[in-house]
C-alpha cells in the first residue's frame, strides 16, 4: 500500500466516526423553568398574611387609643378639699331622696358593688365603729351605683345603722373620684360648714373606716 492511500483510509476513518451526543436541554429547561416559577408563588402567599396582620394591629391599636380617650375625659370634676359638694340628689335604700350638698359632718364612703367580698368587709367596719362616729356627731353613707333593691338587701343582711346612697350614673361618685366609668373604693370626710375636708381614693377595706374615723377625730 501506497503512503498516500494510507493516508487517505486513515482519513476516511476519522471522517465516519460518530459525534458525541450533543446535551439534552429539556430537563435543564424545565428544572429552570420551575425555579423561576416556585419563588413567584411562595411570594404572594408570604404577602397576604403580612397585610392582614398589620390591618389587625392598625385596628387593635385605633380601639385602644379610643378607650384611652374615654378614660381620660371621665377624670375631670375631681373636688378638691375645702370644695362645697354638688347640689346632687340621691334616693337611699328606702327611696327618700338625699340633697347631698346639705350634708354637714358627715363620712362618705365607696365602694365597687355591693354584698361583695372586700365591699361587705368595709361596709361592716363602718357598721362596728358606728357609735364612735354619732358620738362625734357625724352621719355615715354608704355610696355607690347599684340598684334600691340591692341596697336594701345587703343593709337588711348585715344590719347596717347608716343609708346607703344609690349613684346609678355615678354623678357624686364622678364628682368625688374623677371617674364615672367605675366606683374606686374610697372615702371622705365633710366637715361641720359642708366642705370637703378629707379625700381618700383607692383604699383598703380594713382601713377606710379607721382612717376616717381618726381624720374626723383631729376636726
Amino acid at each position: 500500500m501506497s503512503t498516500t492511500e494510507a493516508t487517505r483510509r486513515t482519513s476516511s476513518r476519522i471522517a465516519n466516526r460518530a459525534a458525541p451526543p450533543a446535551p439534552s436541554t429539556s430537563k435543564a429547561a424545565g428544572s429552570s423553568s420551575k425555579k423561576r416559577t416556585a419563588p413567584v408563588a411562595k411570594t404572594n402567599t408570604d404577602k397576604e398574611p403580612t397585610t392582614t396582620k398589620t390591618k389587625k394591629v392598625k385596628a387593635e391599636s385605633s380601639s385602644d387609643d379610643a378607650d384611652a380617650a374615654a378614660d381620660t375625659t371621665s377624670n375631670g370634676g375631681v373636688l378638691s378639699v375645702g370644695d362645697a359638694l354638688p347640689s346632687i340628689s340621691l334616693k337611699n335604700e328606702t327611696g327618700t331622696e338625699v340633697d347631698v350638698s346639705t350634708l354637714k359632718k358627715t363620712v362618705i364612703f365607696t365602694y365597687p358593688k355591693a354584698n361583695t367580698g372586700g365591699c361587705t368587709a368595709q361596709a361592716c367596719l363602718f357598721r362596728d365603729e358606728y357609735a364612735e362616729w354619732t358620738k362625734l356627731g357625724f352621719q355615715v353613707f354608704g355610696l355607690s351605683n347599684d340598684g334600691l333593691t340591692s341596697l336594701k338587701n345587703w343593709k337588711d343582711k348585715k344590719g347596717f345603722q347608716y343609708h346607703l346612697l344609690s349613684d346609678p350614673k355615678r354623678d357624686l361618685i364622678g364628682a368625688l373620684t374623677g371617674s364615672k366609668t367605675q366606683t374606686r373604693r374610697s372615702h371622705f370626710v365633710i366637715d361641720g360648714e359642708g366642705k370637703l375636708a378629707l379625700s381618700s381614693l383607692s383604699v383598703k377595706p380594713a382601713e377606710s373606716s379607721p382612717a376616717a374615723l381618726k381624720f374626723a377625730k383631729s376636726l
